[in-house]
């Protein structure tokens, strides 16, 4: 089970097992690499903020969210086989589902 999540520097796809958390090394298409970044960059201005400031952010949260659970669905697909992609919210610092 891979889980991807927003970070500080690098959009996270973490194998559970392992704990191998690179985007780059699951051999992802470069568009879908790029789209990764481009919304791990538009989240990394929440990532600081206490639950307060997340709060008065949660219009962006939710919209950071819903691309992040059609990023990880993309990425279950172009992986295929029986890989399941999990997505954790750093907005809200839980696990959501699509």
């Amino acid at each position: 089970m891979l889980v991807l999540a927003a970070d500080y520097l690098e959009p996270s796809l973490r194998d559970e097992l392992t704990g191998s958390a690179d985007v780059i090394q699951w051999g992802l298409p470069a568009n879908l690499i790029d789209e990764i970044v481009s919304w791990n960059a538009d989240y990394r201005k929440i990532i600081p903020l206490d639950v307060d400031g997340r709060h008065s952010f949660a219009g962006i949260i939710d919209a950071l969210d819903r691309k992040g659970l059609e990023l990880a669905q993309r990425i279950g697909t172009e992986l295929g086989g029986s890989t399941k992609v999990r997505y954790y919210s750093e907005g809200w610092l839980r696990p959501l589902e699509g």
